[in-house]
């Protein structure tokens, strides 16, 4: 390859990345906002009735429609009709590992205006959320609650069955009696826990808003006294107790200063010879994973946290008195960081 072609290569990529592939990711935001890709999910649907069911106009969904097929997620038979593909079958909201909510979610003008000032995060070193909508994103959640119902479903969609099993079967959680999930959301992790290890009891602790949603198959291990669910503010204080401490993506959001905190309530709270057990993508060592920079970069724009390497976690568990002793990388992406008292 000559330098010239290497540059034509070059641009080529650059303008695919600044225009057809930010235009694709609108082209399937719309059609899951608007319906689309649930109607389909029934079967094959003509146009006209499904721009009735979908109250669009016939001749711009039907431009939407050839743009979608032209990225396969959506195909026309012979008699005129669509239906959806392989690759689509996530975007329905019945699916059972449904990207919907993670379309709602980046379809939000909070997320879109947010990640339009990135530069001057970059620049300022501060959130642009906060710039822009003049709070921290977690009480903007608060004050506008069809907002955090949202953000709160894209964050359970997030654990889909292949992290929570990997998460699960990465660590021995039958050696403990009782578990504690900090911020666990509505439940998931714990409940997968629980049911593979009989014996443990779990106690679900998340702001009163979340909590209050709960997963059917956590609140039927409630109903069997097998768990029970504690609400509070980890900032103020965690349950008591505990055989292990378990935080998902809980000490990326937060600044050193935040996640100290929520570590040394774990410290006070935790039973002799308890664990604390960090659930995080950790960031290597030279270039960085996909994964990693995204997200990396997520919380550059949203929030006051960061990804950190192995070294910075231990450092955080050091100041908190607490003492790394394993790290293991588990069958997804994450790894669960070991730490016990000093």
């Amino acid at each position: 390859m000559t330098a010239d072609d290497s540059a034509g290569v070059s641009a080529s990529y650059l303008r695919r990345l600044l225009t057809n592939e930010f235009e694709k990711a609108f082209a399937v935001l719309a059609a899951a906002k608007l319906g689309v890709v649930d109607v389909l999910a029934d079967g094959p649907v003509e146009i006209s009735e499904l721009a009735q069911r979908t109250d669009t106009h016939a001749p711009s969904l039907q431009r939407l429609m050839r743009a979608l097929a032209g990225f396969d997620l959506v195909q026309q038979d012979a008699d005129g009709r669509y239906s959806i593909t392989a690759l689509a079958e996530e975007l329905p909201g019945q699916a059972p590992n449904s990207l919907r909510r993670q379309a709602s979610w980046t379809a939000t003008q909070e997320y879109l205006r947010s990640w339009s000032g990135l530069a001057d995060s970059v620049r300022t070193g501060q959130p642009a959320f906060e710039r822009i909508y003049g709070q921290p994103f977690f009480g903007y959640l608060d004050a506008h609650p069809r907002l955090a119902e949202i953000f709160n479903d894209v964050m359970t969609s997030s654990n889909d069955q292949d992290e929570v099993d990997a998460i699960v079967s990465g660590h021995d959680f039958g050696r403990y009696r009782k578990v504690v999930d900090v911020g666990g959301g509505r439940g998931a992790i714990l409940a997968s826990i629980l049911h593979r290890h009989p014996d443990v009891f779990g106690v679900l602790h998340d702001s009163p808003q979340v909590i209050d949603n709960t997963e059917p198959v956590f609140d039927e291990l409630v109903a069997a006294n097998r768990a029970t669910k504690m609400p509070s503010d980890f900032f103020k204080s965690v349950p008591s107790g505990g055989d292990a401490y378990v935080l998902k993506y809980i000490l990326h959001d937060w600044d050193d200063a935040a996640a100290v905190k929520i570590l040394t309530n774990c410290r006070q709270a935790m039973a002799a010879g308890a664990s604390v057990l960090l659930v995080e993508l950790i960031r290597p060592p030279g270039k960085q994973t996909e994964a990693v920079s995204q997200l990396d970069l997520t919380m550059l724009v949203f929030l006051h946290g960061r990804e950190r390497s192995e070294a910075e976690y231990a450092e955080l568990l050091d100041r908190a008195d607490l003492q790394l002793v394993r790290t293991t990388q588990t069958a997804f992406r994450y790894s669960i960081l070991e730490a016990i008292a000093r």
